[in-house]
């Protein structure tokens, strides 16, 4: 075993479970967030020109913030403590 296995030892899958949830706040959740954000801003710049556009852009922004919001609570999950 290296030294960094040998540091984890035991204990290891707390820190993978840290570091997974680190990863998928900074990567996923954060790209999750430009995508909405995008589309929000899309949504209503279509909304005096292309009205359907802009009904199907609203509907891609809640469908992209409620996956943020399991994207954190799955986070939060794997955070050392919060098991239920």
């Amino acid at each position: 075993m290296s030294g960094k296995d040998d540091a984890r030892g035991k204990g290891s899958g707390t820190l993978d479970r840290e570091e997974l949830g680190q990863r998928l706040h900074d990567t996923v959740s954060q790209s999750l967030t430009g995508i909405y954000l995008k589309a929000t801003v899309l949504a209503r710049s279509a909304d005096k020109t292309c009205p359907e556009l802009a009904k199907e852009l609203t509907e891609l922004s809640k469908l992209i913030h409620q996956a943020v919001g399991e994207l954190h609570e799955l986070v939060n999950e794997l955070r050392p403590g919060t098991k239920e």
